[in-house]
């Protein structure tokens, strides 16, 4: 059974009370679902709870205090994500930067390893790669996501300004033309630019892949042009 004690010790109790009454009771009495009440008050717990406000917890210690499954609480938090009207396309690109920023580089096997906690961060992610690849990558529904070094290198072109990404593709020649071709058709430039990179990268497509998402995610596309015609040549 878990500790009430412990979970109410560090609420702010007059902040919770007040913000559960004025959506509960918004559009009129017992008019609020089950479900919508118990994403309610999970909300409530991480905005006025001391510890959960300051991210010091995890779905782990949240469903023991809770009495549910990790499972159940990461998707009643991927849930409440959705749900926050300030968070837009633009927030979500800026905590995707963030979070990329500490992903682990396993360059023996070709792959990064991420941890996206919020979910409609994740879902961005993966609407970034579709765009890109033309791929859905159902490993996202996860926390802990395991990119190949050229869905890294993707998505993080994605989130490159557009002049960045300009510049960046301009350093393949008759990128454009190519994509305008037969099997090309129907692919991004971003994924025609992988593609190339990833040809002439050879057997180290996956640690070069890395090398170059890191490079242009630390200094931008002039970071990763000599890597570019290292590359190529």
């Amino acid at each position: 059974m878990s500790d009430i004690t412990e979970m109410l010790a560090d609420i702010d109790a007059q902040e919770f009370t007040q913000g559960f009454l004025d959506v509960y009771l918004r559009d009129g009495f017992a008019s609020l679902p089950k479900r919508q009440i118990d994403l309610l008050v999970l909300e409530l717990l991480l905005s006025h709870k001391a510890t959960w406000k300051a991210g010091e917890t995890s779905d782990y210690s949240i469903g023991r205090l809770l009495s549910m499954s990790p499972r159940r609480v990461r998707s009643m938090l991927d849930e409440i994500a959705f749900r926050d009207d300030a968070k837009d396309d633009e927030w979500c690109r800026e905590q995707l930067t963030k979070e990329l920023t500490k992903a682990e580089k396993l360059f023996d096997k070709g792959k990064v390893r991420i941890q996206i906690n919020d979910g409609l961060v994740r879902a961005y992610a993966t609407a970034e790669i579709q765009r890109a690849l033309g791929i859905v990558d159902f490993s996202f529904n996860r926390a802990v996501i395991t990119l190949s070094g050229e869905r890294y290198a993707a998505l993080i072109i994605e989130l490159l300004e557009e002049g960045e990404r300009e510049l960046l593709l301009s350093q393949i020649p008759n990128l454009t033309a190519s994509a305008e071709k037969g099997a090309n058709a129907n692919k991004s430039l971003v994924r025609l630019f992988v593609e190339s990179f990833v040809e002439g990268a050879g057997d180290e497509a996956g640690r070069k892949t890395i090398q170059l998402g890191s490079a242009l995610l630390s200094g931008g596309a002039t970071a990763a042009i000599d890597l570019i015609k290292d590359t190529a040549g």
